[in-house]
C-alpha cells in the first residue's frame, strides 16, 4: 500500500478524518417515540383489505381510460400496434393484448429461493374499454398464501403475462 504524503495527511487530519473508531463519540441513540412506528398502508395509499379462504391481503386498484396518456401515447394506442414484430413476446402468434397481463413485482431479495418474498405484485389487463391496475400488497408475510390465491385467481383467464424482468426473475418468485 503506498504511504500518504505528509501534505494529504495534515489535511485528512484537519478534516477529523482518522483511522479507526478510537476517539470517534458514539452512535446518537434511535428515536423511539411515537414517529417512529410506521404508519399502516391503508393510511399511506387508497386501498382496502380483502379476504380469501386463505386469509387477508391489501389491494389497490385503479382504473383508466383507454384514451389515457401516459407520456405521448394512450394506453390504446398499444392495443393497434403488431406487438409480435415489435417485441418478442413469446413463441405463440399474438393477436389480441387483451388476454395478457402486464406484471411486476417487488421482492424482498433479489437472490429468489427460500425466504425471498414478493411483498407488492402489480398487474394490468384491460378488461372492457379500460385498463385496469391491481397491486397486491404483502402487510405481513402471514399474508401471502391470500394474496398468491388473490392473483392466481385473477391470472386464471390471461394466456400469457409481459413482464420487465421476464422468466428469469418476475415468474420464478
Amino acid at each position: 500500500m503506498p504511504a500518504i504524503n505528509n501534505d494529504l495527511r495534515q489535511r485528512l487530519r484537519r478534516l477529523g478524518v482518522q483511522r479507526g473508531a478510537k476517539g470517534m463519540p458514539p452512535a446518537a441513540p434511535k428515536a423511539r417515540g411515537r414517529d417512529s412506528v410506521p404508519a399502516p398502508i391503508e393510511s399511506v395509499v387508497n386501498g382496502r383489505e380483502e379476504q380469501t379462504k386463505h386469509g387477508s391481503y391489501f389491494l389497490i386498484e385503479n382504473e383508466y381510460d383507454l384514451d389515457h396518456k401516459h407520456g405521448i401515447r394512450s394506453l390504446g394506442d398499444w392495443l393497434q400496434c403488431d406487438l409480435a414484430t415489435t417485441i418478442r413476446l413469446s413463441q405463440k402468434e399474438i393477436d389480441d393484448l387483451t388476454k395478457f397481463a402486464f406484471f411486476d413485482i417487488e421482492t424482498t431479495g433479489l437472490a429468489g429461493g427460500a425466504g425471498t418474498l414478493a411483498f407488492l405484485i402489480g398487474v394490468g389487463v384491460i378488461e372492457e374499454d379500460r385498463y385496469v391496475l391491481r397491486q397486491y400488497f404483502l402487510r405481513d408475510p402471514s399474508e401471502e398464501a391470500a394474496m398468491l390465491f388473490a392473483l392466481e385467481s385473477m391470472l386464471k383467464d390471461r394466456i400469457g403475462v409481459v413482464t420487465y424482468n421476464g422468466r428469469s426473475f418476475d415468474v420464478p418468485i
